[in-house]
């Protein structure tokens, strides 16, 4: 290492000052150093692993700049060499450039690196809604969610008439472009009949997953005089995750009453509104 590198180095090493830089404002051209920096961070109080890449031109410059400014900070190298009477222009860059400061920008770059040369994948975040409603009779078992909840009165319905399933069926579908769930398992064909909603749902599923759709969450709301179903919300939570193929923290469940307003507040039905995001891999154009 020449005298120069070493002060620069030894300058970089002992001297406080907060430096970040981007390879692409240096004449790369040039030969390079690595310096060893102790930095104050945003994240701790003294970051002394922070590493930098330096034109050995830039390097000398930077140094003298440091060495004017000992003690003090700086949010960039760009402030030392302008505290150092330098003048400073901004050049284009690129976005995928970026600066490296904390470890969690390490993993970005380790991404980007890691496409570098392959096609970009590009996803298409798509949204629906969907709105369910169902006459409650005696005699039928209540059933939301994929659970029966205790109560002298179940939803009226071809299938077992889940109304949080078919709401939620329905906003992926709408998300989708497929239609609703009328379109896909209609109330006059025997084959759905006291069928299972949450199997409903997983068929509504893999029929969006055929056309390159991934469900990222749901959330749903019920809207119901009584009976109260909080303490039930965690298990249909679950239910409804595992028929998407997805973790119950990506599953939303609440309860509402009408108050005492139509026939919803006066007992004589359920409802229910729902929201999905679904995500679709798009080819890039070539």
């Amino acid at each position: 290492m020449n005298p120069g590198t070493a002060a620069a180095t030894a300058l970089f090493r002992l001297l406080p000052v907060k430096l970040v830089t981007a390879a692409s404002r240096l004449p790369l051209a040039a030969p390079l150093i690595i310096a060893s920096v102790a930095a104050p961070c945003a994240t701790t109080a003294l970051c002394d692993s922070t590493v930098m890449l330096f034109a050995l031109p830039a390097a000398a410059l930077l140094a003298a700049a440091i060495a004017a400014a000992a003690g003090g900070t700086a949010t960039d190298e760009a402030a030392l060499a302008e505290r150092a009477g330098h003048a400073v222009r901004i050049v284009e860059g690129e976005w995928t450039n970026i600066k490296v400061t904390t470890p969690a920008d390490l993993v970005t770059a380790e991404a980007i690196a890691g496409r570098e040369g392959q096609a970009p994948v590009v996803t298409a975040a798509r949204v629906g809604t969907g709105y369910d409603l169902h006459r409650l009779i005696e005699g039928r078992p209540l059933v939301i969610g994929g659970i029966v909840v205790p109560h002298d009165r179940g939803a009226l319905g071809h299938s077992d008439a889940d109304v949080i399933c078919h709401a939620v069926t329905d906003a992926i579908f709408g998300a989708a472009s497929l239609g609703d769930i009328g379109r896909h398992f209609p109330d006059h064909d025997p084959r759905w009949k006291d069928a299972s909603s949450l199997d409903l749902l997983r068929r509504a599923v893999a029929l969006v997953a055929a056309r390159g759709f991934v469900v990222l969450n749901v959330d749903a709301t019920v809207v119901l005089e009584r009976p109260k179903i909080k303490d039930y919300i965690d298990a249909m939570r679950t239910a409804v995750a595992g028929a998407l193929g997805i973790d119950p923290g990506q599953v939303g469940i609440k309860g509402k009453t009408n108050e005492g307003v139509d026939a919803v507040g006066r007992g004589e039905a359920i409802a229910a509104h729902a929201v999905a995001l679904l995500d679709q891999k798009v080819e890039p154009d070539a």
